[in-house]
């Protein structure tokens, strides 16, 4: 650790993260990459929009598109399944939030709201989570906050997409076996 890293850990341990930031003018992003300070719940919720504008958050995961809305705070997966050519149809796809530590909880709400797709008939078909109740929703737990940035964007990459897709797999799994 450099001196400066090593004397800003210490002013936060001694005055907290916000204190420290207002003293110096600093903004989080500032204050953490100065720092190398370990990120709880609350600051990785709150540096997304960061990460997202320097393109630090992947943007695309397998057949998903992953973007952040900024007056919501959340972070929307639009997948399209089209290539899964899933009982012939000819468009597939599903719109769903997973939002990291969304109000500072210690984990991943998985919410895939809408389930848009084109029989073989042509006939639209369009079923939203009020059609399947909590099927639509998963919570994946993480307990363990982050030693610094870089262990939290390796555990974007290793954790939170793969975990993330495969929930919103299941989900259209769940939206695709609806029946009336």
């Amino acid at each position: 650790m450099a001196k400066l890293e090593i004397a800003l850990q210490k002013l936060i341990d001694k005055e907290g993260f916000d204190e420290t930031k207002s003293m110096l003018g600093l903004t989080t992003m500032e204050l953490i990459q100065k720092s190398d300070c370990q990120i709880n719940f609350e600051m990785a919720n709150n540096i997304l929009s960061y990460l997202f504008r320097e393109k630090l958050f992947p943007m695309k995961y397998k057949n998903c598109q992953l973007s952040y809305d900024g007056f919501s705070g959340v972070v929307n997966w639009e997948c399209d399944w089209s290539g899964d050519y899933y009982n012939d149809y000819n468009d597939e796809s599903t719109s769903s939030m997973a939002t990291p530590f969304w109000d500072s909880n210690n984990g991943i709400p998985v919410d895939t709201e809408l389930y848009e797709a084109v029989d073989s008939e042509g006939n639209p078909i369009l079923l939203s989570e009020s059609d399947l109740g909590d099927n639509q929703y998963t919570f994946i737990k993480w307990d363990k906050e982050f030693d610094n940035l870089a262990s939290y964007s390796m555990w974007i990459r290793r954790f939170y997409l793969p975990n993330v897709y495969e929930a919103i797999s299941q989900h259209l799994d769940n939206y695709r076996n609806y029946e009336d």
